[in-house]
């Protein structure tokens, strides 16, 4: 998974994170509440398996990875992320991406 080419005039961002979650129906949750208008979770909160930080290596993008078990292989997984940037024009400082659908491994 890879955070890359956010949007201009936010700054740079000084780290990040990524959520995966079993893949049920998508969620729409607004996150207005929480000091960020116009965003929304598209992950179940009750289907979540790991929430991970992301560090900026000054490369332009956060990259995580990770071995896949052979378990995993085929098991669909919804993904999330967001950034702590200076100039999110919001509150906490955060952009978060859409949600992807992905079978592991595949």
């Amino acid at each position: 998974m890879v955070i890359d080419e956010l949007g201009t005039g936010t700054g740079q961002p000084i780290g990040g994170f990524l959520t995966m979650a079993f893949s049920a129906a998508p969620a729409d949750i607004s996150l207005s509440g929480y000091g960020l208008p116009g965003c929304d979770a598209y992950i179940d909160p009750a289907t979540v398996l790991f929430s991970g930080l992301l560090a900026n290596t000054g490369q332009g993008d956060m990259c995580w990875s990770w071995a896949v078990p052979a378990a995993g292989r085929g098991v669909e997984v919804r993904l999330q992320g967001g950034t702590f940037t200076p100039n999110a024009h919001n509150v906490p400082g955060i952009l978060l991406t859409q949600a992807v659908c992905a079978a592991i491994g595949q």
